[in-house]
């Protein structure tokens, strides 16, 4: 008994160190397990501990709970009458695991037993015998796993309590797990930050002085024309203009020419002169009355046609927020 002792310290000891693993969903099935090990008689009886075997037949109802019947024998000695004893063995045991989750499953167990022993020199003597164990389930694969328990047993014929260990192979006689449905969380949708990119923007200025008729001075009406063409100048000052001069159909060409140049001039002088614009990105070129706007025979005409115009062109760059 004292053999018996340290296997159950053993037992419990590793039922305390046990770890829980990740839950898992087992389905109802039919279950073979052999087993051998070991019987611990009580001193009183006068025979041998001996090693036991035995056939169990179980059905495993659900996570925690199993019924199984189990048919076997042992051979001892009873040293006293110096013969062998035969015994048939007899049980029925309920298992309860109490943390069913993972690889390792630690169990309660209860049994009830009946035991035919045979001493070879007198008649046959049969026990009825209850039980108390505790064990625990390694699984190996989904249909194997290997058992040890210990269990005490009290006989009710003869008022003695013994002791046995198990060791078991059980094999499941069909699937043992069913797929549990994993809830999917659908991944959060991207939120995709707003970027900031630049981006050519063309802008542009319009100049436009006109002229008294046979005159080329600027008049003050249109210094406000010449400071925006500056400012414009001012901001971009990689660009270049070209400033163009032109008269109405009053007087022959060459002199129109040299008239439409002179306006030219003017207004690139005064660009210069009083906004400090850089002249080398200035231009001036006189067109003569060849590019009329206007219908030459009316005096308004005439007026919209003595003129000095440019195109100031220039590219920007501008943010831009973008958010696809």
């Amino acid at each position: 008994m004292k053999k018996m002792n340290l296997i159950t310290t053993g037992i419990v000891l590793s039922l305390a160190t046990y770890t829980v693993a990740a839950e898992e969903q087992v389905k109802p099935h039919a279950y073979v397990a052999p087993s051998v090990g070991k019987y611990f008689f009580n001193d009183d009886r006068g025979l041998e501990d001996d090693s036991i075997y035995s056939l169990d037949f179980g059905y495993q109802f659900n996570e925690r709970t199993a019924l199984q019947l189990g048919v076997g024998g042992l051979k001892t000695e009873d040293p006293g009458l110096d013969n062998e004893v035969d015994a048939q063995w007899y049980h029925l045991d309920g298992l309860y695991f109490f943390n069913p989750k993972g690889k390792w499953k630690p169990y309660l167990l209860a049994s009830a037993a009946h035991m035919r022993i045979d001493p070879n020199t007198s008649g046959v003597d049969e026990e009825t015998l209850l039980g108390v164990g505790v064990g625990i389930e390694r699984e190996l694969t989904d249909r194997l796993a290997l058992r040890t328990d210990v269990r005490g047993y009290h006989s009710l014929d003869e008022d003695d309590n013994d002791a046995a260990w198990m060791f078991s192979l059980k094999y499941a006689l069909g699937d043992t797990k069913t797929s549990k449905p994993r809830k999917v969380t659908p991944a959060p949708t991207p939120v995709e930050e707003p970027q900031t990119i630049y981006v050519d923007k063309p802008v542009s200025v319009r100049l436009n002085v006109e002229f008294d008729f046979d005159k080329s001075e600027v008049k003050p009406e249109y210094y406000g024309e010449l400071e925006k063409a500056a400012q414009f100048l001012r901001k971009y000052s990689n660009v270049h203009v070209t400033i163009e001069g032109h008269t109405d159909s009053v007087g022959n060409d060459t002199y129109n020419l040299m008239l439409s140049q002179s306006r030219a001039d003017a207004v690139r002088e005064a660009l210069i002169e009083q906004y400090q614009v850089d002249g080398n990105r200035l231009t001036a070129i006189g067109k003569g009355e060849a590019e009329p706007i206007a219908d030459n025979g009316t005096p308004l005409g005439r007026k919209q046609n003595r003129r000095v115009v440019a195109t100031i062109e220039a590219v920007d760059r501008v943010e831009k927020v973008v958010t696809e």
